[in-house]
């Protein structure tokens, strides 16, 4: 961004980042996906999209917003073995699932998948093992690779503690099962300072923000002077 400062009788340069300005962080998360057997995605309380073929993981953008942000999956298993498999890459980090996930078996329909929603009293997730790690039931098949899934990734198969993993004597797992993880955006910050006042006979420039710079005069005997500040 350029933002050009003109005042009279003085050349003044500043770092807008040091008064609370600056460029917008990453909007977007992209996220890979899968789920043994069948999942419905949720974003922020929106409905995104559901799959049913746990060998080929979807891809999804999703627009982040500034504060809360939360990641939604209602996972269903149709045989004696299920799990989810996800990973996140947004600003530089990455979310994987892990025991950091949070799981329910019941929760009040529409709200649960919000970003406002109590997930105080959930469980967290239990983790089957890493993906691509030898020995899962998920490495017997397709050359252990979920197509279109990150590799490597560090993600973990996560579900319920009722998997027939714990127990050979449990004949499936939990059906359906609730999985939330949210996290936080830094908010923006501004992107058009406003000069509310300038003296260069005071030698200060008062911002939008109420932010007082404080600089020196130059060049004193010119009439005017442009500075354009490179920001963000």
């Amino acid at each position: 961004f350029l933002y050009v400062l003109v005042v009279t009788l003085a050349l003044i340069s500043f770092s807008l980042s040091s008064y609370g300005f600056g460029p917008t962080p990453c909007s977007t998360l992209k996220l890979y996906l899968t789920l043994d057997n069948v999942y419905d995605l949720h974003f922020n309380g929106q409905y995104i999209g559901s799959n049913g073929n746990w060998l080929d993981a979807e891809s999804y953008t999703l627009s982040l917003q500034p504060g809360k942000n939360t990641i939604a999956v209602k996972g269903t298993d149709l045989g004696v073995i299920a799990g989810l498999l996800a990973q996140g890459d947004y600003c530089g980090q990455k979310i994987l699932t892990s025991n950091s996930w949070k799981y329910s078996l019941t929760v009040p329909e529409y709200v649960w998948a919000t970003t406002d929603f109590d997930d105080s009293s959930w469980s967290q997730a239990v983790s089957y093992g890493t993906y691509q790690q030898q020995g899962l039931p998920w490495s017997t098949l397709n050359n252990n690779q979920v197509n279109n899934f990150p590799t490597p990734s560090s993600a973990q198969w996560v579900w319920s503690s009722r998997n027939v993993l714990v127990d050979w004597r449990v004949i499936g797992a939990d059906t359906p099962v609730y999985f939330r993880y949210s996290f936080d955006i830094a908010s923006p910050t501004n992107h058009a300072p406003t000069i509310s006042s300038c003296s260069p006979s005071s030698s200060t420039v008062t911002l939008g923000n109420s932010a007082t710079i404080n600089y020196a005069v130059s060049e004193p005997d010119a009439d005017s002077f442009s500075d354009t500040v490179n920001w963000g």
